[in-house]
């Protein structure tokens, strides 16, 4: 289910991202378009996103084939093109840093994401974490404002920043606890 009145805003949000990174890798304007200012299209988002989950699925039953449908209309939307992106990584010098086999497999597996690709792990555990949500919370049916408050609280009263842990050769990156409240607010 598509809602067009949203376009604009993915527009907007995808505008800021594109300009942030052209702003940083060309130096035009003084990188004043640049330096995190990218970040402000990709909590956008998340915002995006953690809303729409909450509206395309919250008041659905999290039935077996509910959840089937759920995992994989998400994962579709956006594995195919980051798998690609990693993988091309990895064999190619010129992409993003996926250097060694440690890298690619933290990569894969979801647990880091080199430069630009932070987001997606991020937001794939994000999913995991809102079916989760939507499975043990529809039993008890808990009202979403309480769900939305105590996840933005938890994670204020962490006041955590991601950090990147590296074990084996296997990279660890916590951004999804520093991104939940831009999805819960969604």
């Amino acid at each position: 289910m598509e809602i067009r009145s949203l376009n604009t805003l993915r527009g907007l949000a995808a505008l800021i991202v594109v300009v942030s990174h052209f702003s940083n890798t060309s130096g035009l304007w003084g990188k004043f378009f640049g330096e995190g200012a990218g970040q402000i299209g990709v909590m956008i988002f998340f915002l995006l996103s953690g809303f729409l989950m909450t509206h395309l699925y919250w008041d659905n039953r999290p039935t077996k084939i509910n959840l089937i449908r759920y995992a994989v209309s998400r994962l579709a939307r956006v594995m195919p093109l980051y798998l690609a992106v990693v993988f091309i990584s990895f064999t190619t010098p010129y992409a993003y840093v996926v250097d060694d086999v440690g890298a690619l497999v933290s990569h894969l597996l979801l647990l880091h994401g080199d430069s630009v690709l932070w987001t997606i792990p991020a937001e794939i555990q994000f999913y995991v974490i809102f079916g989760l949500c939507w499975l043990l919370l529809s039993k008890r049916r808990a009202p979403l404002p309480l769900v939305i408050a105590l996840i933005s609280i938890a994670t204020v009263l962490l006041s955590y920043t991601s950090e990147t842990y590296k074990s084996h050769g296997i990279y660890l990156t916590t951004s999804i606890i520093e991104s939940l409240p831009y999805f819960a607010l969604g």
